[in-house]
């Protein structure tokens, strides 16, 4: 936009009025003569270009052809570089006009007066201009400039010429480096320029074992890696793949892109090169791997080592048919969980924990004792006594205690026992049945009752660090994560701070339904709450006014609901929501998309809890017949194994895929792609680890026997 003024007269120049219009315009365009700005000047240049009154050209090109300050020069030059106009190039020609800004006016205009001193003077900031001005469609520009590109005198601009030599192709620009002998001044874009212009034989003098070259391709963008991915297929040199795939082959398997496997593997398999093939096949992703083994096994070629023979036999028994699943099936066909035991108890089992670190499971019963059981093994390690009452809830410390207390249907005192390094315990009591039984922290313990009291207790100390009545009787509780909050349920639910168990202030908020159970996301930000009604809420506890968000319904009383963190493979970081209800159908849901993943039955009978490990990777789910199974939720993370490199597999996930491969419900071609996994696992790991002291389920039923 310009000035009012001048953008009255800009209006004038071009007006259609009948009979006065030629009038106004060259009374315009004087106006416009006589006025010494920038903007003027830039108005006159353009009406030589677009005014159709040759009066007023006759008046512009005066006018122009008499500037002498240096910004008023500029802005025509400008208005000549957009438009190519003849009579403006004849001016600029006359009267020697070379820009000094913006930099590709100076470069053009000083091409054209044929002043190359200005250009070939110039630093990095002339050698883009120069290159377009190679493509300019006047040789009266296109010619100078190739020419001004063989007489940079700067090194930064000849830096610069390199540089764009690396980073694109512009025959007229390699030539002229090539022919002026340009070389950059860093080592590592000196062996890039070497390799971009084919100067093999000063490429590998300097250097000779691609450490350059790996470093400059590791630093580079896509477009960048592209072209050198193409002058390594040019150069048909495997030992240049390096470069692409890192010192051995292999070091960059796990952050290759498919185009960058794609190219090794067919660089490789062009040159023939088995052995550096084979060694892929436990780095790269899994259809890749497959793909090279049957490369290896229409080649007819065998490894060396004997134990390698036998691995290649037996994945080219399983690669038969090609694999290539793709990847809706496969989450499709891989169970959410997968049940591995069944346990029984004599009595009801009313609650159950997992310890941190160790696989281990307390088990409170009906029958007045605490068991400690150990699923890796099937075995009992403690029981527990000295309980006069039903033990109603079980909690492990990460200081190493297992702790149970009491229920009973009348208003006794019921008790909070412990066992700590072999010795036992009494921490307190409550007044009627201890409710709910949370660790968090090394050595504190939070219990609720049904007299309305909720207390804090110091186990190291073993006395209450903190005690309240609340005007309720908390039906259960839930800490979160970071120990510092805790959920109390009853007809509503609340939050209160710990160790202080302050109550945190909250809008007033319907929760649409009695509370049964809780847990908090991972990140702590959200609160899910299952009903009785069948009913999953989440509450966002980050928004001054709470809102419950549905998050779905159960057909029957939720009893348990927890919270795992999703698998990374999955996308965007956040967590899966497992809720159970009573009729046995325990439910997924990918928070906070709320995507819906899937649900199995746990149960035909009636399902009385839930509970997961704290590292989230087994599932116990209690019912009403006195027993309790035992899931693998690591199934959740497998489907990652089937699109990324190998090279990130862990020895957790083969004990996974060892899981999912015998069980018998899944589909031939997914069970091919496990096994496959499998022993390439086995023999990535086969020196690491013993897989089978990797944390697992023994698979079977079984009876806990209680003394």
């Amino acid at each position: 936009m310009f000035r009012p003024w001048l953008e009255v007269l800009y209006r004038r120049l071009y007006n259609r009025l009948p009979l006065i219009g030629g009038l106004v315009r060259r009374r315009a365009a004087r106006a416009l003569a006589k006025e010494r700005s920038v903007e003027a000047t830039h108005i006159l240049a353009e009406a030589v270009v677009r005014s159709d009154d040759p009066k007023v050209k006759l008046i512009a090109l005066e006018a122009l052809s008499r500037l002498d300050a240096r910004p008023r020069i500029d802005a025509a030059v400008r208005v000549w570089v957009a438009t190519r106009h003849p009579e403006l190039a004849a001016l600029l020609l006359e009267q020697g006009w070379i820009a000094q800004v913006p930099v590709h006016a100076r470069v053009l205009s000083a091409l054209k007066q044929g002043r190359l001193e200005v250009v070939t003077r110039g630093g990095a900031e002339v050698v883009e201009p120069l290159l377009l001005a190679c493509q300019d469609a006047d040789p009266g520009i296109s010619g100078p400039a190739r020419q001004a590109l063989r007489q940079l005198e700067q090194p930064e601009a000849q830096d610069a010429l390199c540089r764009a030599i690396i980073q694109q192709d512009v025959p007229a620009a390699r030539q002229a480096a090539l022919e002026a002998g340009f070389v950059p001044r860093d080592t590592v874009q000196r062996a890039l320029y070497f390799f971009m212009t084919e100067q093999w034989t000063a490429y590998q003098a300097l250097d000779f074992d691609q450490s350059l070259l790996r470093a400059a391709y590791e630093a580079a963008g896509p477009e960048l890696r592209r072209r050198i991915m193409e002058k390594l297929r040019a150069a048909g040199r495997t030992d240049y793949l390096t470069v692409v795939a890192g010192r051995d082959y292999r070091a960059r398997a796990g952050v290759m892109t498919t185009s960058e496997t794609e190219f090794l593997v067919r660089m490789l398999a062009d040159n023939r090169e088995w052995s550096r093939l084979w060694a892929l096949v436990t780095e790269v992703p899994l259809l890749w791997s497959a793909r090279i083994v049957r490369m290896l096994v229409e080649s007819r070629w065998q490894p060396d080592n004997q134990d390698e023979r036998h691995l290649l036999q037996q994945l080219a028994g399983l690669v038969a048919a090609p694999l290539a699943l793709p990847e809706a099936k496969l989450r499709g066909s891989l169970p959410l969980a997968v049940p591995r035991a069944r346990a029984r108890v004599v009595g009801r089992v009313n609650d159950v924990a997992f310890a941190p670190g160790r696989p281990l499971l307390a088990v409170g019963t009906a029958q007045r004792r605490l068991v400690v059981w150990n699923f890796q093994q099937a075995a009992v390690e403690q029981v527990l006594g000295g309980f006069e009452h039903s033990v109603g809830r079980v909690v492990f410390t990460n200081g190493g205690a297992v702790l149970g207390a009491e229920r009973s249907h009348t208003r006794v005192t019921c008790a909070i026992y412990g066992w700590r390094n072999g010795s036992s315990f009494k921490l307190g009591e409550h007044r009627g049945s201890v409710t709910g039984l949370e660790a968090f922290g090394d050595h504190y313990v939070l219990s609720t009752g049904r007299d309305q009291r909720v207390v804090v207790w110091d186990i190291a100390a073993g006395r209450p660090a903190r005690e309240w009545y609340f005007d309720f009787w908390a039906r259960a509780a839930r800490v979160s994560a970071d120990g510092k909050r805790v959920a109390l349920l009853h007809n509503d639910f609340t939050l209160a701070s710990l160790p202080e168990l302050q109550r945190i202030s909250q809008a007033e908020i319907e929760v649409g339904g009695v509370c049964s159970c809780a847990a908090f996301t991972s990140d702590g930000q959200a609160i899910v709450l299952g009903k009785c009604n069948g009913q999953v809420a989440v509450i966002d506890l980050t928004q001054r006014k709470r809102r419950r968000r549905n998050l779905l319904t159960h057909a029957a009383r939720v009893q348990g609901v927890e919270v795992r963190r999703a698998p990374f493979e999955q996308g965007t970081p956040g967590d899966v929501i497992i809720s159970a209800s009573s009729d046995g159908t325990i439910r997924f849901t990918r928070w906070p998309e709320r995507t819906a993943l899937g649900s199995v039955e746990a149960s035909d009978q009636r399902l009385t809890s839930l509970h997961i490990a704290p590292d989230g990777a087994f599932m116990a789910v209690g019912t009403s017949d006195a027993s309790l199974s035992l899931w693998d939720l690591r199934t959740l993370e497998v489907l990652a194994l089937f699109s990324q490199p190998l090279t990130q597999a862990t020895p957790a996930q083969l004990a996974v895929v060892r899981v999912l491969a015998d069980y018998g419900q899944l589909a031939s071609d997914v069970r091919m792609c496990l096994r496959y996994l499998e022993q390439v696992l086995l023999h990535r790991f086969r020196y690491e680890i013993d897989i089978d002291e990797l944390p697992s389920i023994k698979v079977g039923e079984f009876d806990i026997e209680i003394e």
